[in-house]
């Protein structure tokens, strides 16, 4: 189905809704400041050290396997027992 296309009117209202509600300012009055540059030195760069992962960044992942193996187990469990239950009917 096509896009309901605007009436020649309903066009006209909505530009001067624009002009009302915003008003068009010279490009030449908005002054933005400008950032000063950070100067970088390469001994800030060449000195970083490597994070330092430990087993505690990690607890989350662990809860999670834990979490999966757990779910993975019951689902396998289930399986098997309606395997051996459906099967001798």
């Amino acid at each position: 189905m096509s896009k309901k296309r605007k009436t020649r009117s309903q066009k006209m209202l909505a530009d001067r809704r624009h002009f009302l509600y915003h008003p068009e300012t010279p490009v030449a009055q908005i002054s933005r400041p400008t950032p000063e540059k950070i100067k970088i030195e390469p001994g800030i760069l060449v000195n970083r050290k490597k994070s330092d992962t430990t087993n505690e960044t990690f607890a989350y992942v662990i809860a999670d396997i834990r979490k999966i193996i757990l779910i993975s187990s019951a689902v396998l469990v289930t399986q098997v027992v309606l395997l051996f239950v459906l099967g001798r009917i």
